[in-house]
């Protein structure tokens, strides 16, 4: 019962994405569909909250009546939150490309360490990057001045697309520092690489090349809004296929680097 009421929000949930017109979202979130859609959505949620506490008990209770359970039921509750999940980040993404076309980006500049935005940056791509390893290598970790959350934002993103393109378990090198240019960042996969027809388009809207149509599943969004909140702060991505297969997407921010305190210089 509990299963099916979950799975019928999730149906609504995407029936209203069906018919939502990005045109028509006003730039808080706050249209008609829009509301709606979150509302459906916290609801799904919550029921998915009680589920997974419930499905929590599962060890302790297959000791005492093992044989009482579907094992089953464990699996379901996956599935349906993985599909709530994959809503709620696709909705996410609608409301972000409605900010970029209206131009309702302003960066909020603070100093930050580059290891920092790349950590924000895992947690929001969490569910991607269940099934890989991040290889994270942090050059020079002084603190930038940008927008922590737009470049976190946009980093998430690419590190989504790296995870869909790359096998089950591998392994996701990601580099980061301070260079002369600002912060920089390189996200390496180890998926097909990138067919040269599919480069120059690779940032378009909506766009998805004929490898991606054929294997992964997505809506084409995630890079051209990752190259929209960067652009709100002055930076760029770009992409290339790597000699050893897979691709690297290397996003470069201008950034003010912080200058080493007294105690620093003398250590």
């Amino acid at each position: 019962m509990l299963i099916q009421g979950i799975a019928d929000l999730i149906a609504s949930g995407r029936d209203d994405l069906r018919r939502m017109n990005p045109a028509e979202i006003r730039t808080d979130g706050s249209g008609v569909d829009a509301r709606h859609l979150q509302d459906v959505l916290e609801q799904t949620r919550q029921l998915i909250d009680f589920s997974q506490d419930d499905v929590a008990l599962l060890p302790a209770l297959l000791l005492v009546r093992p044989r009482s359970l579907k094992v089953g039921r464990r699996d379901q509750s996956d599935l349906i939150l993985a599909e709530v999940e994959r809503l709620q980040r696709l909705f996410q993404n609608i409301l972000e490309m409605a900010r970029i076309d209206a131009g309702a980006l302003s960066p909020q500049l603070r100093w930050v360490h580059p290891s920092e935005i790349v950590e924000a940056a895992r947690d929001q791509a969490d569910t991607a990057l269940r099934r890989h390893r991040v290889d994270l290598q942090v050059g020079d970790d002084a603190a930038v001045r940008v927008d922590p959350l737009l470049t976190a934002a946009a980093l998430a993103h690419v590190l989504e697309n790296a995870a869909q393109y790359s096998p089950p378990e591998a392994a996701i090198g990601v580099t980061v520092g301070v260079s002369e240019e600002g912060l920089r960042i390189t996200v390496r996969d180890q998926g097909p690489g990138i067919a040269p027809g599919d480069l120059p388009h690779l940032f378009e809207r909506f766009y998805r090349g004929a490898e991606s149509k054929r294997r992964v599943a997505g809506t084409g969004m995630g890079l051209s809004i990752a190259r929209g909140m960067l652009a709100a702060e002055r930076g760029r991505i770009w992409a290339e296929s790597c000699a050893g297969g897979g691709a690297q997407f290397t996003i470069v921010v201008t950034a003010e680097r912080k200058a080493p305190s007294p105690v620093e210089q003398t250590s």
